[in-house]
């Protein structure tokens, strides 16, 4: 009995660790060096009586960065995280996406591309309830790219 349940143990404890192994395009997707990110805000509303601002947005991913030490304002290398909230009567809609200037070597052309996003729709969301899911959903962005950048950080 005591080998068995042993053997279980064993069998949880590598499938936790294998799944957080970092892969190729985990790397790709999210890897710099651990270097802060700048911040961009949108917010689209519509037909809505919600009361939220790109303010009470802005509060909220840059608290959370800078608890983390991952935001920057100065950085013009940095990757861009854009945070758009689009609020349409009763639906909500919030977009998370890191932006990274990538280059292609054998052009030595830079540009632009999202390589990270995650998104949340919502329905007969209210004000708390739509800051409280942009909150999460930057702990999601933080976890994950410490997650990736723990050699760096």
């Amino acid at each position: 009995m005591i080998k068995i349940l042993a053997v279980i143990i064993l069998v949880l404890f590598s499938t936790s660790a294998i799944g957080e192994e970092i892969t190729d395009w985990d790397r790709f997707d999210l890897f710099h060096n651990c270097k802060p990110v700048s911040l961009g805000i949108g917010l689209s509303k519509k037909d809505t009586t919600i009361d939220i601002s790109e303010e009470d947005i802005g509060i909220a991913v840059r608290s959370r960065l800078r608890s983390a030490g991952l935001y920057n304002e100065q950085e013009l290398e940095a990757p861009n995280l854009f945070v758009t909230v689009y609020i349409l009567e009763s639906a909500s809609y919030i977009e998370f996406a890191l932006i990274q200037i990538l280059g292609n070597p054998i052009t030595n052309e830079r540009g632009a591309a999202v390589t990270w996003s995650n998104d949340t729709i919502l329905t007969n969301a209210d004000d708390s309830y739509i800051l409280q899911k942009v909150s999460q959903g930057t702990d999601r962005f933080i976890d994950e790219y410490l997650r990736v950048n723990v050699e760096s950080c």
